[in-house]
């Protein structure tokens, strides 16, 4: 096979456009959890009257930092790396959106039990219902964070990752 889709999808381009998605999407997953964490407190407070103080501020920044660095960024992190390996060794989930949007949420999905058992040591479940209800969160958050970049960027776009076609050696070809 030959063609311009090959040309661009080289060790370096392949490697900028990887640290590319891993800051945009790591941003959004940040942004992200900080802007429901701001929604959900501006709601209570609202609800209830009252606003936060100083303390109560500072303990939720602590908490959302806690998340941050316990869940998503490892289990983000271990998507995002497993992700890139997987779009090497079978490009083709790589090529289009009905692939590619179920494919990365389903590898988000099933770095959640280890995400959880190992890192994730503020969390203390009671029940399968808050397992379930806090596998869902993060998968979505985390498939979320790392296909926006790919809609939006179109450097980013499916196919951005799959292995580069090889060039034929036969001559004329």
């Amino acid at each position: 096979m030959t063609g311009d889709a090959g040309e661009g999808a080289g060790p370096l381009s392949f490697l900028l456009r990887s640290l590319a998605w891993a800051l945009a999407s790591g941003v959004l997953l940040a942004g992200g959890l900080y802007a429901v964490g701001a929604a959900l407190v501006a709601v209570g407070n609202a609800r209830s009257g009252t606003s936060l103080g100083d303390v109560q501020l500072a303990a939720l920044h602590a908490v959302f930092l806690a998340v941050l660095w316990e869940a998503l960024l490892p289990h983000w992190l271990l998507s995002l790396a497993s992700w890139l390996v997987l779009a090497r060794l079978v490009p083709c989930l790589e090529e289009v959106w009905r692939l590619l949007g179920p494919c990365v949420a389903a590898v988000a999905a099933l770095w959640f039990p280890v995400v959880g058992y190992l890192f994730f040591r503020a969390w203390k479940p009671t029940s399968a219902a808050d397992v379930a209800h806090t596998w869902l969160l993060m998968t979505a958050g985390t498939a979320a964070a790392l296909l926006l970049p790919r809609r939006l960027l179109p450097p980013l776009a499916p196919g951005a990752f799959a292995r580069p076609l090889r060039r034929s050696t036969l001559k004329g070809r």
